[in-house]
């Protein structure tokens, strides 16, 4: 019988697979970078190790928000993003208390505290908005900190919603509307997972796109029909 079952490659490797994490841990397989030269009949390969490495959700979120974090340019952020996204679609397969687990906060709470300073922040912006938005769906909970952070004074996020200020975003209207969009769709979703309490400002930035005349105020009058 032994024999039969070790005949299988898919099953060895099964096999050598469960059997390295329960003797060795989990945690430990996943940092390693190569196999002991001797081992026994439940052979374990590099590739293997490797495929278990690429395919673990919680590792490879936690190494992404790392990567994230420590990004030097715009690009490596977006690419970072994009790749988070494709494990967080799995994320059905990872306990969900695992996943929230994570440094979410860590990573994203500080773009929520400090104004864009240029179009190619605008643009990180508004993917770290759809990020989010997805994040909530995958991991409710996680409205806690951000709704925090968005109703942080002297509430620099929100003031988003009524400032579009040529020094910020030059000639480009429509990443600004997006942003702002995007935005408020975020403060949605805290809303329904969370309190109520605390949006008053949001409203009133709101009002103020019709209120208060001034040279933005055409750009920001789509913004009144979130106000339901």
């Amino acid at each position: 019988q032994r024999g039969m079952v070790l005949g299988y490659q898919g099953v060895e490797r099964l096999l050598a697979v469960q059997w390295a994490a329960l003797k060795q841990g989990l945690d430990i397989m996943l940092r390693l970078t190569d196999v002991p030269a001797l081992q026994g009949p439940l052979r374990l390969a590099l590739r293997t190790v490797r495929q278990v490495q690429h395919s673990h959700v919680e590792h490879n979120c936690r190494l992404l928000l790392y990567a994230f974090q420590s990004a030097t340019s715009h690009e490596t952020a977006f690419l970072t993003i994009k790749t988070l996204v494709s494990y967080l679609e799995l994320g059905w397969l990872v306990e969900p208390e695992l996943l929230s687990a994570l440094p979410w906060k860590e990573t994203f709470r500080k773009f929520l505290l400090r104004p864009p300073s240029g179009q190619a922040d605008f643009a990180l912006l508004l993917v770290i908005f759809q990020f989010l938005q997805f994040l909530l769906d995958v991991c409710p909970g996680q409205n806690v900190w951000i709704t925090e952070a968005l109703q942080t004074k002297p509430y620099t996020m929100l003031q988003l919603i009524v400032t579009a200020d040529s020094s910020h975003v030059s000639d480009e209207q429509e990443m600004w509307k997006s942003v702002s969009l995007h935005l408020l769709d975020l403060c949605r979703v805290c809303v329904k997972q969370g309190s109520t309490g605390g949006w008053q400002v949001m409203v009133q930035l709101i009002l103020q796109c019709v209120e208060v005349p001034h040279s933005s105020s055409s750009q920001n009058f789509f913004n009144l029909v979130y106000l339901n």
